[in-house]
């Protein structure tokens, strides 16, 4: 039997902070998407629910995706950012704008929190 406690789990890598990160973008489209029109409909409702469905994997992979945002290096950021800017498409340009720079300024503000502690 396994000691949660001892475990050591391998890092996750940048791909698989993507395959996290699209998770969270699927997310916030099939919102976007279902809340055009100002009201969900049951159809959009069950499309946000099934978006959610492989939410478990972020939340049980959390703590290993923490660290791994907190240890990126500055090309595994710009390649983060790039693929954030490819994924996210919506139809307001200002509003993706807002995305993909919030997006960047939490990699700085990761990068600057571990410049602080150091």
């Amino acid at each position: 039997m396994e000691n949660e406690g001892t475990t050591t789990q391998a890092p996750l890598g940048i791909e698989e902070i993507k395959k996290a990160v699209k998770e969270v973008i699927d997310i916030g489209m099939a919102v976007v998407k279902a809340a055009d029109d100002g009201k969900i409909n049951f159809a959009e409702g069950f499309g946000i629910a099934w978006e959610l469905k492989d939410l478990y994997k972020i939340y049980n992979n959390f703590p290993q995706i923490k660290a791994e945002f907190e240890d990126l290096g500055s090309e595994d950021r710009a390649e983060l950012l790039a693929f954030v800017a490819e994924e996210f498409e919506l139809e307001n340009d200002k509003s993706e704008q807002i995305i993909e720079k919030s997006f960047a300024m939490l990699l700085s503000i990761i990068e600057l929190v571990k410049l602080i502690q150091e």
